[in-house]
């Protein structure tokens, strides 16, 4: 019992226990663990038999783990072996998102850790519940780049979808793969590739669908999220205004979703405004560098003019040529002008 609750990442639950431990049944568990508790060495938590402090989990370490590291492995083998189980096409148990990809880390095995993370199931699991940053962390581990990655799940996504069929049911569960990938590569900051499976999540829904099904509305919502992200603002309107619509017919005008996207519109166009704001000012920073360079020129070409105008009329005015002083300005003057 000890060892099995050491080697895992949490805590272990009764029936895994009892399921691990050979011939092991719930009067002796009950028995062992009241003992266990009474001397503040294991305790519930979240459901969980864990050990009470650290200092009761290093013990059980030097007592149950006399070959160390090693003895560790192979009980986490056997945990692994248990977890894989609870994992299969179209099921993930929580319990095993929660433990095996963790475990499989510890051991060092990149390709059967690539192999569990790949699987759509842990994925969705691990999104839905805000751990993105693990699932990364995991990743790192395999030593895969973040494009890499999105184009594996992306052609899990594809072959998801042929598996599903023709089949409503099937489509809509590959749909919210499509979206819950979608919205996972925009938090990362990957938009291109975060465009196709949001797409594909809309085109089934809609093809599923009715099209002013919510489920067609949050689709649109979430493209629009992704392209004013993108800032292409003008599309992000277009999308919003569809998902409102939607909503407003389809729940009413005080429905939270109807809320979400008119707060997304204000949002959007607060933006908006702040470009036409920049807009204007680098129109102006514009127009005064031109302003600026034209009194430069201005000044350039002007001042040898009235300089040169001025000593041909000193001249002329000595010799009483007044006729050849006019001549010379308006040459000057025409020179310039084409200039």
């Amino acid at each position: 019992i000890l060892q099995f609750v050491y080697a895992s990442r949490c805590g272990m639950l009764e029936t895994e226990l009892l399921a691990l431990v050979p011939d092991l049944s719930w009067r002796e568990l009950s028995a062992h663990f009241e003992y266990l508790s009474s001397h503040l060495i294991l305790k519930y938590q979240l459901g969980l038999l864990a050990f009470s402090h650290t200092q009761a989990q290093e013990a059980v370490f030097e007592f149950c783990f006399k070959d160390g590291m090693d003895q560790v492995l192979r009980i986490r083998q056997k945990l692994i072996n248990y977890f894989q189980e609870k994992i299969g096409p179209g099921k993930a148990c929580s319990r095993a998102v929660d433990e095996l990809p963790w475990l499989i880390s510890q051991t060092g095995n990149k390709i059967q850790l690539e192999k569990c993370i790949l699987d759509l199931g842990v994925f969705q699991q691990i999104c839905a519940r805000g751990r993105c940053s693990e699932l990364l962390s995991y990743w790192q581990i395999v030593d895969w780049d973040r494009e890499k990655m999105a184009e594996a799940y992306f052609n899990a996504c594809k072959q998801s979808e042929t598996v599903a069929g023709q089949g409503d049911s099937g489509l809509l569960k590959v749909a919210e793969t499509y979206e819950t990938l979608g919205r996972f590569l925009r938090d990362l900051g990957l938009l291109p590739q975060a465009l196709p499976a949001l797409q594909r999540a809309l085109e089934i829904r809609e093809t599923a669908l009715d099209p002013d099904d919510p489920l067609v509305g949050r689709s649109l919502h979430q493209l629009a999220c992704l392209h004013a992200q993108w800032g292409k603002l003008s599309t992000a309107e277009t999308l919003h205004r569809h998902a409102l619509e939607i909503c407003q017919t389809t729940l009413g005008p005080e429905h939270p979703l109807v809320a979400r996207e008119l707060d997304a519109l204000a949002v959007l166009y607060q933006k908006m405004e702040k470009v036409v704001v920049l807009l204007v000012a680098l129109v102006v920073e514009v127009v005064a560098v031109v302003a600026v360079e034209v009194v430069v020129v201005v000044a350039v070409l002007v001042v040898p003019v009235v300089v040169v105008a001025g000593v041909v009329a000193v001249v002329a005015e000595a010799a009483g040529v007044v006729v050849v002083l006019v001549v010379v300005i308006v040459v000057i003057v025409v020179v310039v002008v084409v200039e």
